[in-house]
Parts: structure tokens; sequence; C-alpha cells
């Protein structure tokens, strides 16, 4: 896909005459029903080339973009699912950052992929890409409110070669699925692990794991079809939104989701940031901020979309009141996020502290603490009174035990049986018809059939294990710190550079 990308950018730039001709021809490409109406709609912006922008009467203010945009960035790369994971699934911790800074690297591309092409779109294509005209704009692309979502595509389909062209046609396509399904995926997980398994009390990972192999089966069959149900619902309901998308925003694609992103993020990204720089925080005080956070931002939402923003040229027919309200949505953000801080700050509190043994490794000052962490459920009770006396039996024989050398003396042992047991249950594999081994593999459904329930010790160990990929070495660092900086340096230039 970058390959593609940066062939079309190179045969975009031949057709303007290189990249010195991009800024004097891109401001000069504006439709012809601009010219002939004699009107100030259509032309592009004087600050077109400028990242930062004046603060107030901009489409992009740099206090905005700096501060606010930061806040949806936070949530974006820090918080949601659909990216958070691609980092879990990392082998250890130089691994997820290491996967980190390549993304980073990456996302410089687009300002040259994406963001330029754009522009030379709009100079080989004004009258489709620039139109204002709602007639003309739901003749080219049926929609009134504008149709500069067909920049990139145009281009494709005009400069491209005819093999590139279905190749890269391809790839737009394959990206676009693998987009979708990776959010179907995070949205059903999300419900399923967070909030079904909630509504119906199902016991801890921690006591489902010691449960026998049909009991674990039932839990995992439930979850997989709620799961797969609840993806239907979201198709359904991203089908109905589609026309909506297409009408707000002067029918920007891009600044549709950002305005999105800046009423329902901030929330997000302020109760993660303060409960990872604070311990302070605790369950009311992030829920009831979040709530009153996002409550504030489905109410911005609600007014713009009841109120839409005029167009170029349109008289604005708004209370006075809303108009007030519909600030840009940047600054909205950046407001959003140091309210949620604040009830974070207050909920908190006003309410009980968590321990500390219950934070080992959920906050920035006990990320390296290797003390076996106690389940908050146990803190906040919200399991059944059987499963409190079965998770509370594995902390007293050996789950949060302080001193582990006893355990590594046994790591051996462990391994061996693990050995065996892989062993067994290869051999049991080979037993099973291929329809129940397809009928395992398609639902998603755990092979573990010989009914093994781990040790309160093999289970301490693992938990040991997985903080061993924590650590890291020296040249781990070094490599990822100098890369660290690599990816810093080139974003302060391009920022200075077009600022």
């Amino acid at each position: 896909m970058l390959g593609g990308a940066a062939y079309l950018c190179v045969m975009s730039f031949r057709e303007i005459g290189g990249y010195s001709n991009l800024e004097d021809e891109y401001m000069e490409a504006y439709p012809n029903e601009t010219l002939y109406d004699n009107n100030t709609c259509g032309y592009p912006r004087e600050d077109s080339f400028h990242m930062m922008r004046a603060p107030r009467g901009s489409d992009l203010p740099w206090p905005g973009f700096i501060f606010g945009q930061t806040t949806a960035s936070i949530w974006y790369w820090c918080a949601d699912q659909v990216i958070v994971q691609r980092a879990l699934s990392a082998k250890n911790l130089s691994h997820g950052q290491g996967a980190t800074l390549l993304a980073g690297l990456c996302k410089i591309t687009p300002l040259f992929f994406i963001v330029f092409p754009g522009m030379i779109s709009r100079i080989l294509y004004p009258d489709v890409v620039a139109c204002v005209d709602p007639e003309v704009c739901m003749e080219v692309c049926g929609s009134e409110a504008g149709c500069s979502n067909l920049a990139y595509p145009l281009l494709v389909m005009n400069v491209l070669p005819t093999g590139p062209r279905g190749l890269m046609l391809a790839v737009m396509l394959s990206a676009l699925t693998s987009s979708l399904t990776s959010i179907f995926n995070s949205g059903s997980t999300i419900f399923t692990m967070d909030i079904w398994r909630k509504l119906r009390k199902f016991p801890p990972e921690k006591v489902i794991t010691k449960l026998d192999a049909k009991e674990k089966r039932r839990y995992e069959l439930e979850l997989m079809i709620v799961g797969r149900v609840f993806v239907l619902v979201l198709i359904a309901v991203s089908i109905l939104w589609i026309p909506i998308v297409q009408n707000s925003q002067g029918g920007q694609l891009f600044h549709y989701i950002q305005e999105i992103s800046a009423y329902l993020s901030p929330p997000i990204a302020a109760v993660f940031t303060v409960a990872v720089l604070w311990p302070r925080l605790n369950e009311p005080g992030a829920f009831w901020a979040l709530m009153c956070g996002l409550a504030v931002g489905i109410t911005r939402m609600t007014i713009d979309f009841i109120y839409e923003k005029p167009g170029c040229g349109d008289d604005d027919t708004r209370p006075s009141a809303v108009a007030a309200l519909q600030f840009h949505y940047m600054y909205f953000a950046l407001m959003l996020f140091l309210q949620t801080v604040l009830l974070c700050f207050i909920f908190s509190l006003l309410s009980t502290p968590i321990p500390k043994e219950y934070l080992y490794r959920l906050t920035f000052w006990t990320r390296r603490n290797k003390r076996s962490r106690k389940d908050l459920n146990l803190f906040y009770k919200n399991i059944e009174e059987s499963e409190i006396e079965e998770l509370e039996g594995y902390e007293m024989r050996g789950g949060s035990s302080d001193d582990h050398k006893d355990m590594y003396d046994n790591e051996t042992a462990v391994e061996d049986v693990d050995m065996d047991r892989e062993s067994q249950s290869l051999d049991e594999e080979e037993n099973r018809s291929l329809l129940h081994r397809f009928y395992s593999c398609f639902c998603g459904l755990s092979d573990e059939s010989h009914g093994h329930q781990p040790t309160d010790k093999e289970l301490a160990i693992q938990e040991r294990k997985m903080m061993d990929k924590v650590e890291q070495t020296k040249r781990d660092r070094i490599i990822l710190n100098t890369g660290l900086v690599v990816v810093l340096t080139v974003g302060f230039f391009l920022y200075g550079w077009y600022a």
C-alpha cells in the first residue's frame, strides 16, 4: 500500500510539473461556477499551506490543533481497542514499543502520499473536487454537501496506468476491509468482555481458568455467539449512519471523523491519562467523570446534528445561543478533556481510595513492580460470594506472595508437565473428527478437552513469566530511544516547516 501510494504521489507531481508548481497552481484551483457567479465560494484558503493557522476564524486554529486534537490522539493511540489489541499482541515490551515507533514513521507519510496528492487532485479536477453548488455536487457525486471525498479516487482512476490502477484499487479495498474487520472485532470484544460478562455475572478469569473443559466451553460458546450477533448489529448501525456522514462537515469525511472524535474521545483520554499518572483515582471517580464527560459531548454532537452550520454564502438561521455554543470542535475537545480531569479528582477524593497492593503495574509509578497484584474484583466485590472465596483462596495459597524464589525452582518441572500435557492434547486432537476440529477452529473455542486444572503454583509462575516480558536490555533501550528521537525530530521539523 505504501509503495502504491508513493508511486501515485510521484505520478501526480509529474502531472503538474513538480512540487515547485504546487502552491501557485493550487491557489488558482477553483471551479468554473465560482468564476462565472463572481463569488468567493470555492476559492482555496489563503492559509492552505500552513498547519498553524489563526486562533480565531480559521478551520484549523493552532491552539485547538496542538492541545485539543492531542486529546483525540491520546484516545486513539493509547485507549482505542483497535490499536491497543495490536500493541498487546507484541511478544514483549520492546517489540511493542518498536512497532509503535514504526507506526509513527508510517504516520508521517500521509502528508506526502495523501495530502499533497489530494491538493493536486483539486488542481487537475477543480469542477469536481472543489464544487460548491449543491445541484452540481449532487449531479457529480450524489451529495449536495460537496465532492472532496472523490479527490484520491479520481487520481487513481485517471493518473495511474491500467495495471497499477487495478492493483491500487485492490489495495484500497483490502485496507478498507481490514479496517472494518478490526473495528467490528474490537467493538465485539469490548461488548462481550466488558459489558456482557458483567450483565451475565461471569466469574473472573482466574476462576474460569480452573473450571473443567465442559464448563469452560459453555462460557466460550456464549461469548462467541453474543460477539457475532453484536457484529451484525454494528454493521446495521453503520449502514443506517451513512446518510449522516454524507451531509456532515460539508461532505468532508476527514473533518467529520475529527469532529465526532472531539465530542466522544476526550473523556476517555482524560480518564486514561489520570489513571496512569494519579494512583488515587478509583472506580467511582473514573465512572462518574466519564459519564458526565460523555453526556456533555453527546449533547454538543446532538446540537450539531440538529443545527447545521451554514455553508459558504448561506444565511445563518441558527439561534444566537446555539451559534455561540457551536465554537470550534478542537477547542471543545480541550475544554471537555480538562472538565473530565477535574471531575476525576473531585469524585475520587470524595470516595474510598484503592490500596496500593491492587495497583501494581497499573500506574506509571508502579509499572516495574514485580509483586503479585491482588484482583480489583476483591476490593470492589463485583463478583459472587463463592467466587470471592475462590479468589481469596488463590491469593492466600501463593497468588499474591511476595517471594517467588520457590516458583523459579519449580519452573522446569512445570514446563515438563506442560510438554506432557501438550503431547496428550495432540493425541486427542488426532482422535477428533475433521469436522469437530474445523468447528472448534472456526468458532474460536478452546482445545483443552483433557480437563486439566492448573494448580495455584502454575498460575503464579505463568503470571511471573508475563511480568518478565516488560524487562528490556540496554541494547533495546538504546535502539528504541534513538528511534524515538528520530520520529520526534522529523515531526517537529515538518511542523516547523509548514507552520
